[in-house]
Order: C-alpha cells, then structure tokens, then sequence
C-alpha cells in the first residue's frame, strides 16, 4: 500500500466489496447494519509495536460470549487495555492508496484542474465504513474476577473431580481473565494464590492468617532463630496441626509466610555484612531470602508457580521481627474482643458515651456476638503490651502499625479489623464498600484506601471531592471535625 503525502491529490472510488450502513431516518429505530471495520486509537509506543508486527488481541471480560459477557478488553503480551466506543453521526470512511490508477482519462487530460500525469498509478480506494472509533486506556487486571474464579476451588479442600467443575489452570485463567499475560501472572504472584499440582488455589483469609498464626507459634515455641528457619522442619510441624490440605507443600507455606520475610535488598545486604564469615556463610544469607519472580516475560504466564520461587527454592526463612510484632497485633482484631479483654486483663468495657448527632446515613451494623468492639484505647493498651513499648502509644502511633488493616468509627471509638485486600479494584465500587462499612469517614484515612486503585495521574484528593461530599460534626463539645460521606442521591 502507497503513502500519500498531506494535500495530495488523487482520484477515489469506492471498492467493489464496500458496504454502506447508512440507515435511511424511517430505519433509525431499527437495528443498526453491521459494520466490519472501527477505528481504534493506540499510545505512540503500542501503535510502534503494532507496526513491528506485535500481537494484539480482543477478549470478553468474563470469558464468555453474547451481549452479557461483561464486554472486552484489548490486550498485548505485556499491557490491557479497557476500551470505550465513541459513535459519529456523520458517515466516516477507510481507504487505502494503491499503485493501480485504473481507468484514468487520456495524457495530457485533467480532472478538476489535477495533471493526470502525476495522478497517473495512484488512486484512493475506499473500502470501508466505520460509525465511530475506539477509545483505548491502560487498566488494572480485575482481581476481583480472579478471586471469584478461584474463590471455587480454595486452598484447603479437596477438589471436587466431577466433569461439571474441572479445576483452573493458567491456560484456562487466561481465557476466563482479558488481561495480558505479564499482568496475570504478576497478579497470582503477588496476590493470595498458589499454585498446587498444576491447579491455580485461593488461599482464604481466614486459613491464611491460621497458618500464619500456626507457624509463628511453632517458630517461638521451638525456640528457633527467626533468623534462619528451616522451611521443611517448619513445614513438618504446620502440616501435623493443620493437616496437608492446608499446607501441602513447602512451597505453599514459603507464599503464606512471605509477609513476614525480610526483604530481599535487606538480606542482601546482610549478606554482604556477613561476608568475613566464609562463602558458606554468605551463600546461606542470600538463600534465605525470598526472591522475586521476573513476570515482565510472557513465557512464564504458565511458568509462575509461587510466589519467592527461584531455580531451587531456599531450605531456610529470615523473618523479620518487626514484621511478626505487627502480625500479632493485628491478630488481636481478628479475635473476639471479650477474649482479647480476658487475654490483656482489659476488664468489662465502659458504658457508651452519647453519640454525636448524625444526619447522614447510618454505619453498618457491627458484629457483637463476641462482645463489643473494642475500643481504640483498649488497643492501644493492647499494642503497649505486645511491642513492649515503655511509652503509652498515641493514636497515631496505633495507624502507623495497622496501616490500611483496619479502620475507625469516630463516633464509638472503636477499632475494626479490615481486609483491604478484598475490596473491589473499581475506584467507585471500593468507595460504595467503603460507605457500606460506615457513613463518615476521616478524609486521610479513605484516601489511603482509595489511592492504589486509581489510575496513574489522578489525584485522590481531588477524586473523592468529585464523588463524595464534606460534612462537619461535633465529636468533643465546641469542636468540629471534617469528614466524607456520600452525596445525595448516590
């Protein structure tokens, strides 16, 4: 196909094959001819892979087919693209230029004022017609749909073996996910999955933080060094309390406990510091570190197989001992408050202050079958006794260890644990969840959960003044405290 250089002229025709889908006014409420052909709009850099001859493909949503699949999304080996449809009313065409004039009039001829001699082996031939162009934006790999899927299949039960629930393989989360697949398998690297006999499994919250627990029990009941633990005398002992299904591999138990790993910089670095020890020494501390996988190639869509799994997997862990701290004081929110007050001698909670008045939705209902929620001060007491710190914490102390782990209700003065991991990966819907939990809530604190959601270059300050709404109230007597909370109407 020829160039054609701006302000060029050259005779147009239409193909032979071109098919108009033009709708005459008294067809407009009837259904719309199909088109082969839309325009699409890529980035500077994907339109040059494209070029190159690289890959790229359209896929449902939810690996299904009709109009109710959840639509589809456009993705390379590396990148996903969401895509969004922008109709023209005016007729738009595609043509090519090619080398072939056909029939032109005699030499020396011309055609509104055009020397046919310059004309002569060109022409434009329209062969296409197009109602709009598509829209294309780098997104995120719904995570959500992956828990959904695996969400069937969970780590700790056995699989059922009947032809109606054939377990999940990469090959087959592919098809089920429109995502790229670097992208994929960053998401189950990184994400609660693990990879058992070729079948992708969800681990639950619920067996996660057990087997977390377990293990760091069994670490501090054996007396062995966090600094060097070995990972099969370790795995001997959480499958004896646990059972195999829980735990069936080394590996599985390597995924679980990677939160509680040293970094890998900072073992690293430590073998480094080490290195007058002999090479025996140094090799044993890099070991022991948890290593990355490298998903950034598509062969290893169907490669990855857990998370920190090098080419031999380490024999020994480093945990990291503030890192465990933390993990024991966010399990206290995960128990039922009377037995943490029985644990720490709290003593019967105090009676309920009044409420500052609310006239905005109300919070949802909190779970008290194991006694009320505790409060923040109970935490802090809590926190003092499990750190060891001489110092009482401040309040801000206490949301620097739990992070997004947990929130607030300003107006008990409760503490509740939360699972972030879980909420949705849409912006919008994470903010809904949000408002679900509780009507108010502290500008920082919801900014902190809405942030890694939202797209490169967005400002979550500035979102959430678009999609909720200020509203003051008096918590202490004469003073006024801002908060968010849903807008009319939503």
């Amino acid at each position: 196909m020829a160039s054609l250089r701006d302000g060029m002229k050259v005779i147009a025709k239409f193909s032979d094959s071109f098919m108009c889908t033009d709708q005459d006014v008294k067809d407009i409420s009837a259904a719309k001819p199909e088109t082969n052909w839309s325009l699409i709009e890529l980035p500077a850099d994907q339109l040059e892979i494209l070029e190159k001859g690289g890959a790229f493909y359209f896929q449902s949503q939810n690996g299904g087919t009709g109009v109710d699949d959840g639509g589809a999304n456009l993705y390379t080996e590396h990148v996903t693209f969401g895509l969004e449809f922008l109709e023209n009313s005016n007729s738009q065409f595609v043509a090519c230029i090619t080398d072939s004039a056909g029939d032109l009039p005699a030499d020396g001829a011309s055609i509104e004022g055009m020397d046919v001699d310059v004309l002569k082996g060109q022409q434009c031939e329209v062969f296409g017609q197009v109602r709009g162009h598509i829209l294309t934006k780098p997104i995120q790999v719904n995570v959500q749909r992956v828990r959904a899927l695996l969400a069937k299949q969970p780590l700790g039960v056995e699989l059922n073996s009947g032809s109606d629930s054939n377990p999940l393989t990469m090959r087959d989360l592919q098809y089920e996910v429109a995502a790229s697949p670097a992208e994929l398998s960053a998401l189950l690297e990184s994400g609660p999955f693990v990879v058992v006999d070729g079948v992708w499994r969800l681990i639950p919250t619920a067996l996660e933080s057990e087997i977390l627990d377990t293990a760091v029990n069994v670490v501090s009941a054996k007396g062995w060094s966090p600094e060097s633990v070995n990972i099969e005398a370790l795995l001997v002992e959480v499958q004896s309390l646990l059972g195999k299904l829980a735990v069936p591999t080394a590996a599985v138990l390597r995924k679980v406990l990677r939160c509680l790993l040293v970094d890998a910089k900072l073992a690293t670095e430590t073998a480094k510091d080490s290195s007058t020890e002999g090479d025996d020494s140094k090799t044993q501390a890099t070991e022991i570190a948890e290593t990355k996988v490298d998903t950034t190639s598509s062969d290893l869509a169907g490669a990855v197989v857990n998370a920190g799994m090098a080419t031999e997997p380490p024999t020994h862990l480093q945990l990291d001992k503030e890192k465990v701290s933390r993990f024991k004081v966010l399990q206290v929110l995960q128990m039922p408050p009377a037995k943490v007050r029985d644990r720490f001698g709290l003593g019967a909670p105090e009676p309920r202050q009044k409420r500052a008045r609310i006239t905005v939705g109300r919070p949802a209902p909190v779970d008290t079958s194991g006694g009320p929620p505790l409060t923040v001060d109970e935490f802090v007491a809590v926190l003092q006794e499990l750190t060891g710190a001489t110092e009482k914490p401040t309040h801000d102390d206490v949301w620097k260890v739990v992070g997004n782990d947990a929130y607030a209700d300003e107006f008990e003065g409760t503490i509740h644990g939360l699972d972030h991991r879980s909420l949705p990966q849409d912006p919008r819907e994470r903010l809904a969840r949000l408002f679900q939990l509780q009507s108010h809530w502290k500008p920082s604190r919801i900014a902190s959960l809405i942030q890694p959601v939202l797209a490169p270059g967005f400002k979550v300050d500035v979102w959430l003044l678009k999609q909720a709404r200020a509203a003051f109230v008096e918590i202490e007597q004469g003073k006024e405290e801002r908060f968010l909370v849903k807008k009319f109407g939503n």
